[in-house]
């Protein structure tokens, strides 16, 4: 097809699709409304009728949903009073990042640990990494052997091998030990070998045992109910709109969907299908976890059923509508929301024009870029490109054009004594950029700091106390209770004035903040009130709480130990600690140093902005040579240009330090570079968070083991994307 043609083509799809926007949707669903409407006589030609077929698209049905409902004729569809299925697609996504708190079973039992009688115990789990299997005894996070493992289920199986993610097209398996070896049955009765798994590289599978020792179904069990629960109703209640019965049928080799009351236990017959205990325990448990997963808007949860006992089996944040129709509570509940989606989208006139040009830019920007890098960073990459030209000085543009085309950033060339014989041996700020993200799927646990606290329970000791999550649904700040918070679920902003008063300082930030940005010191001294140490209102306090866009959480306020503070007493100070652990799950500290805040960086102490840097000897904690950026070169500090305090000495309890952070870093194997930011503070070692891809920092000091690292990664990144 000719260039001429294909541009009509699109023209004549994008005019299509804008008849659809016209009618109050998106772009993104009345672009996916159009491809499925121009499919139609694939998939249902021959199955129904052409002017069915032609009424269920303009009414917004797919002929199979009306199928399903029991619509046979054209002329029972302007009657149907059933939310639509292109009013259901533009609903989607229902919740905001938190979904990742119920995407897989590891990070399900983090979050929803205090439930684990109900949850399924995960007792390996299986990851990918540098392009091999990885096999994690979740009971001891050690790394077991293929020999290791084959012991393991020798003794301890049979057992389930099962998708560690929840809603996927992967198989799930009968893992045991027979005739000397390892195999695999699927519910088709189908066997695969235990090499030829691996061989295949599969990951993110995790080993559990079964709870229905009978292995009926695709899931290995009989009877699944699922519930579909609005979490964000009038007042914050929680109520479950719609329940089903999935029963294994044999003969049919599939699960048999069908109507069923939660309420009475009943089926559409009036039939009890499961008894009334099974059927309290899963209203009870749809509802505790409702109040844990506040953040949460709209989801389903399926549970298990055998005899009289129940097991989580799986969420989905996005469920598909019920195969026979929603409940009048469900229907009722959705059809109010896409009035709601429907008025804002009114409202915001731009989305469609913003849509497209988000497209055509990402476009463009990936038809460019190297293979393998995530658009996101290749656009930092050129803000930052842009930042440099404009800002960096005495540097001559030919020089910046030489280092660009090698991957840095011009400022690089003094800081790390960049030539054309040398430049190969550093890290370059585009590979850093391109390896992103090193961490896997999993770095989901880590990458905001509510969910890092829920993740790092076992350790909550070591963590700053998490009083409160806020974060916007239906356009209003709700405030939830986190877990060091000891006065119940039911709380509001002004739990959050309360506990100010009762403990005088509190810390304000970002969850998913970066570089300190967002962070307010909260006081209540003397009756007043002060945000980063101005007086303010109380008025004036929930505004500012109320008028943020992210999340934020509230914690208490640390201090570091008089020794360090005296440095300089407004930040922090904290230490950031590179920790790198490799498939044996030996966690090493490669690199450390103290930042220390300034009056210019006020109370965050980022380099960047003003802070002060020193390195810190791995061996004994010895701190000093401080240094400070300067039009981004690295000027000598050793005393503090505020307190006139000598930057030198020792990191109080270092030992202990690394100790408590190797600790950690070997209780989650599943990640395997980390920046550990640690808070050396009165009340002992205290992690504020870890981050999974950390700023660059002198990388002209990066050790061999460092320096090897990041080589091996980009090497094999290369090869998996054939550069």
């Amino acid at each position: 097809m000719n260039t001429f043609k294909k541009v009509k083509r699109k023209v004549g799809a994008e005019k299509q699709i804008v008849n659809v926007v016209k009618k109050g949707y998106s772009r993104t669903t009345a672009a996916k409304w159009f491809h499925l409407n121009k499919r139609r006589k694939k998939y249902y030609s021959g199955r129904f009728s052409n002017e069915f077929i032609e009424k269920a698209y303009n009414g917004g049905y797919l002929p199979t949903t009306l199928f399903n409902y029991g619509i046979i004729s054209e002329n029972q569809i302007k009657d149907l009073k059933y939310i639509n299925d292109i009013d259901y697609m533009e609903l989607k996504p229902f919740n905001n990042s938190f979904v990742k708190w119920v995407g897989d079973h590891i990070s399900t039992g983090h979050i929803l640990k205090e439930f684990d009688d109900v949850l399924a115990k995960v007792l390996v789990s299986i990851i990918k990494r540098n392009n091999e299997t990885v096999i994690i005894n979740k009971a001891t996070n050690e790394v077991m052997s293929k020999y290791e493992f084959i012991k393991f289920v020798k003794e301890n199986g049979p057992f389930l091998l099962k998708p560690a993610f929840y809603n996927t097209n992967k198989r799930t398996y009968i893992l045991k030990h027979s005739n000397g070896a390892i195999s695999l049955r699927n519910n088709n009765g189908d066997y695969v070998s235990w090499n030829y798994f691996v061989k295949k590289q599969i990951a993110n599978y995790i080993v559990v045992k079964p709870f229905d020792e009978t292995f009926r179904g695709s899931r290995f069990v009989r009877k699944i109910v699922r519930v579909v629960v609005g979490n964000d109703i009038e007042d914050r209640e929680s109520k479950i709109l719609h329940s089903t019965l999935m029963e294994w049928d044999e003969d049919a080799n599939k699960y048999i969907e069908m109507y069923f009351d939660i309420e009475t236990c009943k089926d559409e017959y009036g039939e009890s299908v499961i008894s009334s205990e099974v059927c309290e325990k899963v209203k009870r448990y749809s509802l505790l976890f409702s109040d844990k997963l506040g953040p949460l808007n709209y989801f389903s949860i399926d549970f298990a059923v055998v005899y009289d006992d129940i097991r989580l089996e799986a969420f989905n944040t996005n469920p598909e509508l019920p195969k026979y129709g929603p409940s009048f509570k469900l229907n009722e509940y959705l059809t109010e929301k896409s009035k709601e989606k429907k008025k804002l989208l009114r409202e915001n006139k731009n989305s469609y024009y913003k849509t497209v040009k988000k497209k055509a830019v990402d476009k463009i920007i990936g038809k460019y870029s190297r293979k393998g890098i995530r658009i996101y960073m290749q656009k930092l990459w050129l803000l930052a490109l842009k930042d440099d030209l404009l800002n960096t000085k005495n540097i001559s543009l030919k020089n910046k054009v030489w280092a660009w085309k090698r991957g840095f950033l011009s400022f690089r060339i003094h800081q790390y004594g960049l030539t054309e014989d040398n430049y190969k041996y550093y890290l370059s700020d585009y590979d850093y950029s391109w390896l992103n993200r090193i961490n896997g799927v999993y770095q989901i646990w880590l990458n905001d700091k509510a969910t890092f606290r829920y993740t790092m329970e076992d350790f909550k000791d070591l963590l700053p106390e998490y009083y409160f999550l806020l974060c916007k649904k239906n356009g209003k700040t709700n405030i939830y209770a986190m877990p060091d918070y000891d006065k119940g679920f039911e709380v509001d902003i002004n739990s959050v004035i309360e506990t100010l008063k009762e403990k005088g300082l509190l810390a304000f930030k970002p969850s998913a903040g970066l570089h300190g940005d967002g962070f307010y010191k909260l006081e209540y001294t003397d009756g007043e009130f002060f945000v980063n140490a101005k007086p303010t209102t109380q008025e004036e306090l929930i505004n500012l709480m109320e008028s943020q866009r992210s999340f934020y959480v509230v914690t208490d306020y640390l201090f570091m130990t008089p020794e360090l503070r005296k440095i300089y007493p407004n930040s922090i100070n904290t230490l950031r600690m590179m920790v790198i652990n490799n498939n044996e799950n030996n966690p090493r500290i490669e690199q450390c140093y103290m930042r220390i805040g300034s009056s210019k960086s006020g109370f965050t102490d980022n380099v960047a902005y003003g802070g002060i840097v020193a390195n810190v000897n791995l061996e004994d904690g010895r701190y000093e040579g401080g240094e400070r950026l300067l039009d981004h070169f690295y000027e000598t500090c050793d005393i503090h240009p505020d307190t006139g305090v000598e930057i030198k000495g020792y990191i109080p309890g270092w030992d202990d330090i690394c100790s408590k952070v190797l600790e950690i870093a070997k209780s989650i194997p599943e990640l395997e570079y980390m920046g550990f930011d640690v808070v050396v503070s009165d009340k002992g070692t205290k992690i504020l968070e870890v981050n999974i891809h950390q700023d660059l920092h002198k990388v002209a000091e990066f050790t061999d083991e460092i320096s090897s690292f990041f080589r091996k990664k980009i090497d094999l990144k290369r090869r998996i994307n054939n550069i």
